[in-house]
């Protein structure tokens, strides 16, 4: 039996309840991927499955929602543009490419993950994997991001973005004091992105500061580990990035007290960019991870120097060890370390 108007209205800021409904109006059969996360307060969902009827229900359920904490909508498959030509239900000319993979389908999505994120006051975790984002796209979901002061840990993994996106992704969450992580592995990023990075850290560190300052003056003690702002970056898997891009984090790094872990595996970066991360570890010893494994440039005793100034500067800190900023896997083990972020 259909709910009425009053219920589903009543329902409309839980996403489960509502998705449930608007499944039962539209007589669609729900997602067991969905139903399945009810008690959790979650919607992890891998995007590629989802057809046309079933679209609807989740996007307008999750346009309405104030209830998930954690939001990952994911993409096993691996595209490099989106299809402009849909009509409808008419797929007949992109049969073998999945809905989230099309004007329409990214359109219809970014619009609702928008109106979420600017609804919500309890959404912590927010995950885009492999998803290919054009221009527009982003910037529309960087409007809804900018204003939602609840969200922790960010991650585009293998998500197409580019460095355009790298700067509006930056500009959107460089205001955010609650922001912990910031994960753009494999998302095409070049020179310009890792300026970029360096922008969005700078401003973070002059806002620290600030802090800092108004704290000394009222004779308070100063606790830089207990401070907003990010603690992690991860930009794993940028081949382009390189020596170039490298510089512009390392520059911004020798005054930085806050960043506790960057890591950079397969990032072009060769023993020229090394050896510039082995004297910054000696300026800042607040740094616990900088993780420049399977750049196969790197000479082996190179690397090795810099985990032993690693290990030096983790000593130093009492709180903090490497094992606690180690990551492993990606995404996976991104997401197990997630809760030490903000202690």
């Amino acid at each position: 039996m259909i709910g009425s108007v009053a219920t589903r209205k009543k329902n409309s800021p839980k996403f489960h309840a509502y998705y449930e409904d608007l499944c039962e109006l539209h007589n669609v059969m729900p997602l067991r991927m969905i139903t399945s996360q009810k008690q959790k307060d979650i919607l992890d969902i891998c995007a590629d499955r989802i057809k046309y009827d079933e679209l609807f229900p989740i996007t307008k359920a999750l346009a309405c929602d104030r209830s998930l904490c954690f939001i990952a909508i994911r993409s096993r498959c691996q595209v490099k543009y989106v299809h402009h030509n849909f009509y409808g239900k008419r797929r007949s000319n992109v049969r073998h490419r999945p809905l989230i993979h099309t004007d329409f389908g990214m359109n219809v999505v970014i619009n609702a993950l928008k109106k979420c994120l600017m609804r919500t006051t309890v959404l912590t975790h927010l995950i885009l994997e492999g998803l290919y984002f054009t221009k527009n796209n982003l910037s529309l979901l960087c409007t809804g991001l900018s204003n939602c002061s609840s969200i922790q840990n960010i991650s585009f993994h293998q998500s197409i973005i580019g460095d355009d996106g790298c700067q509006l992704i930056c500009d959107a969450v460089k205001k955010l004091r609650n922001v912990h992580s910031l994960n753009i592995s494999a998302c095409d990023i070049g020179q310009s992105g890792g300026y970029c990075i360096s922008q969005l850290l700078k401003y973070q560190q002059l806002e620290r500061y600030s802090e800092t300052w108004k704290d000394a003056l009222r004779y308070r003690i100063v606790d830089v580990d207990r401070m907003p702002g990010i603690r992690r970056v991860s930009i794993n898997n940028n081949p382009h990035l390189g020596d170039a891009g490298l510089m512009y984090l390392v520059e911004c790094l020798k005054d930085d007290l806050w960043l506790k872990a960057i890591d950079l595996q397969n990032c072009g970066i060769t023993n020229q960019g090394a050896q510039e991360i082995l004297k910054l570890l000696k300026v800042n010893t607040i740094l616990t991870v900088v993780d420049i494994r399977k750049n196969h440039d790197v000479n082996g005793d190179l690397l090795n120097a810099i985990k032993k100034q690693l290990a030096e500067n983790s000593s130093r800190n009492v709180e903090d060890t490497q094992e606690k900023w180690i990551i492993t896997d990606f995404p996976s083990g991104y997401l197990l370390r997630l809760k030490d972020l903000g202690s």
